[in-house]
């Protein structure tokens, strides 16, 4: 009877149609979902490679920033620049200074030996006499090597007043000296002190 069957020419054809639609309605469901597959793979890996460059982008502009902290940090320190707020007791500076006292995150004092050199000026105040100092203006070079801080006028006075004034009298006197100090006393809004060692060489005004 299936031979019959299969004899049957319109028959035959049927089911080879049938066959025939069968794979290529077979091939177009494979063909959509590899194509779907890959799409989908594709934008996977769009997203990791957005992710991947967002990533290395914030890490480059973290690294960057992070360069210009470094050089702004080695350039403070390198110039013995004073950061109030980070500052402790027995940190040592550029210059070979030591933190000494803290007191009331007003005033720093440090010790250790420094050389400058700059314009002095023995003040002449015969209203309050008492008040007569001889401060100190460093030079260029000499401004590197001191503690400072932002806003804060370029110069300090000894504090060994005395010793400082059988030095550089008579009142009234200016000129340059090159000395030694000491016992650095940095402020936020007094003027800073140090106390005279040495003084190598002082060349008054006529």
């Amino acid at each position: 009877m299936l031979q019959n069957f299969f004899k049957k020419p319109k028959t035959f054809w049927f089911i080879a149609v049938g066959i025939f639609a069968s794979y290529i309605i077979v091939g177009i469901g494979v063909y959509v979902w590899q194509s779907s597959l890959v799409k989908e793979t594709k934008r996977v890996e769009e997203r990791i490679v957005a992710s991947v460059l967002s990533k290395k982008e914030k890490i480059q502009n973290e690294m960057e920033k992070l360069s210009m902290d470094s050089v702004e940090k080695f350039y403070r320190f390198q110039n013995n620049w004073i950061d109030f707020e980070t500052i402790k007791v027995s940190d040592r500076i550029a210059n070979g200074m030591v933190v000494k006292k803290i007191l009331n995150d007003n005033v720093v004092e440090f010790s250790g030996q420094v050389v400058v050199s700059g314009k002095f000026v023995y003040s002449n105040t015969t209203a309050a006499p008492s008040y007569n100092r001889i401060c100190v203006e460093p030079d260029e070079n000499s401004f590197i090597k001191m503690p400072k801080m932002e806003n804060k006028l370029k110069s300090f006075c000894f504090s060994n007043i005395e010793i400082a004034k059988n030095r550089f009298g008579p009142s009234g006197a200016s000129g340059s000296a090159i000395v030694v100090m000491d016992n650095y006393i940095l402020t936020k809004d007094l003027f800073d002190e140090a106390e005279l060692i040495k003084t190598v060489e002082i060349i008054k005004n006529r």
